[in-house]
Order: structure tokens, then sequence, then C-alpha cells
């Protein structure tokens, strides 16, 4: 008997999904309240897959009067016309459709909003990739699974949000028809399992709302008086909801007030996720005492074809990691465009004596660096374990950099990533031609600025490294580096015959990355208030007294994102080609600075008569590609991040994109030079 119950229940499976008996007489036909839970879920998924999918059966004629409606919505009305004929089958149907949301709870899909793990955002996103490879075990008593099969795309939402109120007074009178006692007793147990997930709702907001990290970021108040401990206990009371939207409006205030203070005083994801929590929270309290509110039929069936579509939303973004990443990190990433933006205001040269000063300011990084590529060459020389050679090379990076930022120094590739988004912040309310025109001259500073930079870069260090080459050769009577490491270096810049556009690519990446690692740097930093914490030490102040500390703080609170991206980029650019080895790639990156630096040393290392112009000439091809690609690279990805995080429509940039190139035919060498006077 088990054997046959099992090949019964196969075969009903098979004919729901495979075979050919799908039309919607068979799938009515079906409907049996007296089935076990599980077919009779499985049944009202095939009716649903039945009301979305795109082709009308062609055995069953529509109504030529729907055929500009939504489709889902002309399914809808026609099964309910259908039923509607057939007593016998409006009562088995009714029958089995309150049955299945008698006998399944509806608590966990009341009280569980799209956030609603209180794990933190590395919970959640572990509990989500779970989710997604591991199959959860069935639970057809749990209706949150029930939505999650039935309803399990985000179209779905959108249909049952556009029905029309006929539409939802045909299904409410449908799952009413006959069996009073059936009637009271569905609502009676959808009311009870709102009211419990009330409680469960109330009970986080309070948690959430009492914890240190939301208390710290409110104006001091007795504990009390919190409007998060009030909502929990008007729920738990279920007395005086009258006064229920002044509270929720004061939570929702204190939440706003939060946002406020993580603008003004860094932004920390775990923060954010917990506002998130709340509001989603808040938000389906107010909707569910709505619910329960003794509201009329018709104001509640004005809600509730878009309280469905929400919890089907919910339902379905509880898997979603991308959403769940993208929604959270948000006020991370324009904090930190924000404030890389603002540091890049510092590269921006707007007449000829800051593009001056950028490139005096470059060619004091041209010099440092010529260092960094003599020291470079040392550590290869040592042929250290991959490990200490990427440290001795991090320390080598890292160092120079770190120099450069103490002396006043600046390197070129550093500034696109920080000039990107502080054009992005240029970009909204550009309405009219005079706003646009604005736009593209501060495009034409930025790319001057950054043409003065690379041009004191690599004028500094490619006579610095020739000039240090022959030193050497002149007292010790060899060259740097021996002649065929020397021509090694040189062809590795073939722009064709090598990976080289593909290395300078993956470095403009990595200056990206770094430029996003001083940023995020720069909030921890104010988010966890160390130059206060410094400045206002009593120990400190006793050694160094409270001038120097206070001094002290600004300095680094300055000089934090420049400390974050030096560090992280020495770091990538010594450890990304041991990494990349290790995984048996060759590839590497390439630094148009270091680079320079590297191919000077080579040039100069080999005898003229030895040198062939054409691999020379390609050399030199290869080191201008490293730059553009470096340069454009970096800038693309921090503009586009910038642009997202600031809302900017694509289609903006395309049309600024025209009008940069305009302007540029027009006046190529403004481009290049800064006028006398500030523009």
């Amino acid at each position: 008997m088990t054997i046959l119950r099992n090949l019964k229940s196969w075969r009903h499976r098979y004919n729901i999904f495979f075979g050919t008996k799908t039309d919607l007489s068979y799938i009515l036909s079906q409907s049996s309240p007296s089935a076990p839970l599980s077919e009779r879920i499985e049944w009202l998924e095939q009716l649903i897959g039945w009301v979305n999918f795109s082709r009308a059966n062609k055995q069953e004629s529509m109504p030529e009067s729907l055929a500009n409606t939504n489709l889902q919505a002309i399914k809808i009305r026609f099964i309910l016309q259908l039923v509607e004929r057939n007593p016998e089958m409006k009562k088995r149907f009714s029958a089995t459709l309150r049955s299945i949301l008698i006998e399944s709870s509806g608590v966990s899909l009341f009280s569980e909003t799209e956030l609603s793990q209180e794990t933190g955002l590395v919970g959640e996103v572990f509990s989500r990739l779970t989710r997604k490879f591991l199959p959860a075990p069935p639970k057809h008593s749990d209706l949150s699974q029930v939505f999650a099969r039935v309803f399990n795309s985000q179209e779905d939402a959108i249909w049952v949000r556009n029905l029309s109120p006929e539409v939802c007074n045909q299904i409410a009178n449908l799952l009413r028809a006959s069996e009073p006692e059936e009637v009271t007793k569905l609502f009676r147990s959808f009311s009870q399992d709102m009211l419990d997930a009330l409680l469960i709702l109330g009970a986080r907001v309070e948690n959430l709302g009492l914890s240190l990290e939301i208390r710290d970021r409110l104006e001091p108040k007795r504990i009390i008086h919190s409007p998060f401990l009030k909502l929990n206990q008007l729920l738990y009371g279920l007395e005086d909801l009258e006064q229920l939207p002044r509270i929720i409006k004061e939570c929702r205030a204190d939440i706003q007030s939060i946002y406020s203070h993580l603008e003004n005083a860094g932004v920390s994801v775990k923060v954010v996720y917990r506002l998130d929590v709340l509001t989603s929270s808040i938000d389906r309290i107010e909707v569910l005492t709505l619910l329960l509110g003794g509201f009329g039929v018709d104001e509640h069936q004005n809600i509730i074809p878009e309280f469905i579509a929400r919890l089907i939303e919910d339902n379905i973004g509880k898997n979603s990691v991308i959403d769940l990443l993208r929604n959270q990190l948000r006020l991370l990433a324009k904090k930190i465009v924000e404030r890389t933006g603002e540091s890049g205001e510092h590269y921006i040269a707007r007449d000829r004596n800051e593009w001056r000063h950028i490139f005096v300011s470059a060619l004091g990084g041209g010099v440092l660096t010529t260092f960094t590529t003599l020291l470079k060459f040392f550590i290869n020389s040592l042929k250290a374990a991959p490990f200490f050679s990427g440290i001795f090379f991090w320390v080598n990076y890292s160092g120079s950099f770190l120099l450069m930022q103490a002396f006043g120094f600046s390197l070129a590739t550093k500034q696109p990533s920080a000039t990107a988004p502080a054009l992005a912040g240029k970009l909204k309310q550009l309405d009219d031609s005079h706003q646009i025109d604005q736009f593209v001259d501060e495009v034409i500073r930025i790319i001057r600025s950054q043409f003065a930079a690379a041009l004191g870069n690599v004028g500094a260090v490619i006579p610095c490294c020739i000039l240090v080459s022959y030193i050497f050769q002149y007292f010790s009577k060899g060259t740097l580096i021996d002649q065929k490491e020397a021509h090694h270096i040189i062809a590795s810049f073939h722009p064709f015959k090598t990976l080289t556009l593909v290395h300078a690519t993956i470095t403009g990446v990595i200056l990206w990355l770094s430029s996003i690692a001083g940023g995020w740097l720069e909030n921890w930093v104010v988010y966890h208030q160390i130059p206060e914490a410094i400045a206002q030490n009593r120990r400190f102040n006793i050694i160094f007294g409270r001038e120097r500390c206070l001094d002290f703080s600004k300095k680094l609170l300055r000089a934090s994102a420049g400390i974050g991206i030096n560090i992280t980029l020495g770091f990538l650019l010594a450890f990304f080609p041991i990494i990349a080895r290790f995984f048996g790639s060759n590839l590497e990156a390439k630094h148009i600075t270091l680079s320079t630096g590297a191919l000077s040393i080579a040039l100069s290392s080999i005898p003229h008569s030895q040198l062939e112009n054409g691999e020379v000439a390609f050399a030199f091809l290869g080191i201008i590609c490293i730059g553009i690609l470096n340069f454009g690279v970096s800038f693309f990805l921090a503009l586009v991040v910038a642009q997202r995080a600031r809302g900017v429509e694509a289609e903006l940039m395309l049309k600024l994109a025209f009008a940069v190139k305009r302007r540029f035919l027009k006046s190529p060498v403004a481009f290049l030079f800064a006028p006398v006077k500030q523009d």
C-alpha cells in the first residue's frame, strides 16, 4: 500500500509539472480539502503557475474585452468566473484554499521581514548563502515556505499589487463561501498569527532600539522614555492603541536622527543594518495593526494586495546576497566617496600657480620613486622566499608613499581615484547649458592637473634614475643590473608582445581599491572618534602637552585617508604578483612611475650601440599605455562608483562625455596647461 501510495503521489506530481493535463479545468478538478497538506500546496503552486504562465492555453478562450489588461489579473478573473458557474467546484475550491491557510502558521511570514535576522550583516550573508546551496527541510505548516514555493518571482509581487479592488472582493467572497464555521476559524487563525507576529516584532524593536550602538547616537534620555520601549509595551498590552501612530512617528524620528548622525560622524555597517531592521520591523507593525484595527472591509481590501505583495518581496529578498550587500553598503559607499572627493579637491589646479605647485610636488614624488626603484632591484637580488619578498616590497612601496605624504610630495597615479568622486559631487542639478559648461570646465581642470602630476613624476624619475645609474657605474665599474636582465626589462614593456596592457589595467584597479581603503579608514577614524580620544587622553596630555595632542589629532584626521591609501597600495602592488604566481599565473602590477624608473635604469645599463631603436620605441609606447590605463581605469571605476553612490543617471554621463569631446576638439591645449588667472 505504501508503494502504491508513493507511485500515486509521483504520478500526481508528474501530471502537474510535466504531464499534458495542465489546462485550467484539470487543475481545478484536482482541488480537494481532504488531501494531504503537501498535495494541496502542490495544487496551489500549480494553480498560481498557470496564472503566471505567459501564454494562455489554446483550448481556453479569453474574452477579447480583457485583452489589454494585466494578464495575471485576467486569468484570476477567468478562474473566478469558472468556479462561480459550478457550485460544487466552488465549494471544493474554497474549502481547499481555506484549509491551506488554516493549517499553515503565518507567524513567521508576518514577523520576518527581508532583514529579519539579528546576527548582523556577516551572519545574514552566511545564512543566505546557506539557504541558497542547502535545501531547507520542508515545513508544509509554515506559511512562509508556502509563499516561497507559490510566489517565487518579483513579478508575482507586481501583479498581486496591481489587483483591482473588484478582484480582491471576489477572492474574499470566495473564501467566505459556505462553511461559516470554517470562515470564522480562518479569520481567528489569521488574527492570532498576526497578534503573535506583533509580539515578536515589538520585542525585536525594543531589543535593537535599546542597544548601545543606537542609544549612543541619540540625545541622552531615560530608557523609560524611549519610543522603542513604549512601542513594545503598547503591543504587549494591546491597550491604548490610538497612541500607536504617535509612538511610531517618534521611533522613525529617532531613526532619522541616527542616519543624520552617521552622515556627519562616520558610517558603521553594523548600525546601518540595525537601523534597516528597525525600519522594516516598524513598517510591518504599522500594517499589521492596521489590518487588526477594526477597519471596514473596503479599507482592508485596499491594503491587502499591497501587504501580500510586500510579503512576497520580503520572502524573495531573504535569499539575495547581492541586494543585501548593495543596500547595506550604500551609506558606507556614499560616505567613502564623499571623503575621497574632499581629498580630491586638493589635486585640482585652477590656475597657473596651482598647476605649478602640483608639478613641483610631483617632481619630489619622482625623486623619491627613484630610490624606491633602486630598493626594488636590491630586494629582487636577494632572491628571498615569496612571503618575505612580499613583506620587503610592501615596506619599500608603502614607506616611499608615506614619505611622499609626509613631505607634501604627490604621486600622479593616486589622483584619478580621488578626483573622480570630487567630479561626481558636481553632477547634480545640471539642467542647462551653463551648468554643463561649468562641469566641463571642472573636467578640464582635473585632466590638466593629472597631466602636471604625471609630467612631474616622469620628468623627475627618468633623469634621477639615469644619473644614479651612471654614478654607480663610475664608482663601481659595473652596472646596477646585468645586460641580460636589462634587455628582459625593456622587452617586458612591449605593448603587443607581452601582457603589459593587462598588467596596467590591473594596476588601475589596484589604485582604485586603494582609494576605497583610504576613504574607509578615514570613515573608521571619524566614526570611532580617534582624534577626539587622542586630544582628550589624560596620559597623552601629561606626556606631550594638550596643544600638541590637539594638533596631532587634527593632523591624523587630515592624513588618515592618505595613510590608508598608501599602506593598501603598497600591499597590493607587493603581494598581487606573489598571489598570482601562487595560482600559476604570471600576472603582475605595472605602475607608471615605478615602470618608468625601471626602464630608465635598464636603458642606462646597456651600451647605446647594443640598443635597438624599435625595441626602445615600443618600450616607451608601452610606458605611455601603462600611464593611460593606470589613470583611465582608476578614474573610470571611481567615477562609476561615485555616480551610483550619488544616484546620477547614466544618460547624463553620456551627455557630458560628448560635451567634453566637443570642448577638446575646440581647445585641446586647455586640457594640458592652466591659464595664468584662475578660471
